[in-house]
This record gives structure tokens, C-alpha cells and sequence, in this order.
């Protein structure tokens, strides 16, 4: 967290990225703190396969930041259709 360039409150971006190597895809759940039109990643999983994620998988990384960062802190969550 020490390399995020703002203190609270945080605009909190949720993002899915998919890329294929070849005929293996690379899906890939971010999630960063905007600043300045750009997003510093926090925390992020690598998914088991192609295509959308699940239900619990944007709900387990939105825990993995919350053990980094206060809720109290945040000032909005951005995301897509994951």
C-alpha cells in the first residue's frame, strides 16, 4: 500500500482481464486504487479458466484488500460485469 500515491478516501476499481497464450487463456481479477486516471493494482487472482468469474471470486479479492485497507476508507467501488 505504501506505493499508492493519495491517502483515503480510495476509488476502489474492480477489473477482469483475459489474454490467450496460444490456445490457453490467462484470466486474470484485479483490483487497484484509481488515482489520477490510473489504477496502482493491490490485489489480484489468477482464475482457474477462460471467461467470466464467479460469484465468490470478486468477493474474496474485495476481503483481500479489505485485510490491507480500512472500509471506512474507501470512497466508491468501479467495476464491470466481471
Amino acid at each position: 500500500m505504501h506505493l499508492v500515491p493519495q491517502a483515503p478516501p480510495y476509488v476502489v476499481v474492480i477489473d477482469r482481464t483475459e489474454w490467450h497464450f496460444g490456445p490457453t487463456p490467462v484470466n486474470v481479477l484485479t483490483v487497484g486504487i484509481a488515482h489520477r486516471g490510473v489504477t496502482v493494482l493491490v490485489v489480484w487472482r489468477a482464475l482457474p479458466k477462460g471467461g467470466g468469474s464467479s460469484q465468490a471470486d470478486p468477493t474474496d479479492v474485495l476481503e483481500q484488500l479489505l485485510d490491507r485497507i480500512e472500509a471506512s476508507s474507501i470512497e466508491a467501488v468501479v467495476a464491470d460485469r466481471s
